[in-house]
């Protein structure tokens, strides 16, 4: 059976691919997707987050109420199942440096700039 991702915006189909709800386009396989679990205490955080900088590159009405509805699911969730909720099910390694994500230490500017830069494609298409 078809399951809708939180907020609505995507559903996996039966044969696994991720399509978007409204108008179905499939999100390509060699496109990465990152998923968050409503049982990791850090999730809601990072969905406020998102929602903070979409309002601030001016995302569209509708993509900051469907984030705004994640957010919220995950919440519930939060306050429902308090016994469920857990970081990753395998620690760190306890000695060492933690792992990181990018040996880039200005993702989060590289980050910043292609938002800047859709936002500016954005503006130019009105």
């Amino acid at each position: 059976m078809a399951r809708v991702i939180s907020g609505g915006k995507q559903t996996i189909t039966d044969d696994g691919r991720i399509v978007l709800t409204d108008g179905g386009e499939e999100i390509p396989e060699d496109e990465p997707v990152f998923l968050l679990r409503a049982r990791d205490p850090l999730a809601t955080e990072a969905i406020q987050w998102l929602a903070r900088h979409y309002a601030l590159h001016r995302a569209s009405a509708h993509h900051q109420e469907t984030i705004h509805l994640a957010a919220a699911e995950f919440l519930r969730f939060r306050r429902q199942h308090p016994g469920r909720m857990q970081l990753a099910q395998q620690p760190l390694p306890r000695t060492g440096p933690i792992p990181r994500v990018t040996e880039d230490a200005n993702w989060g500017k590289a980050v910043s700039d292609a938002m800047d830069e859709a936002a500016g494609s954005r503006a130019q298409a009105r």
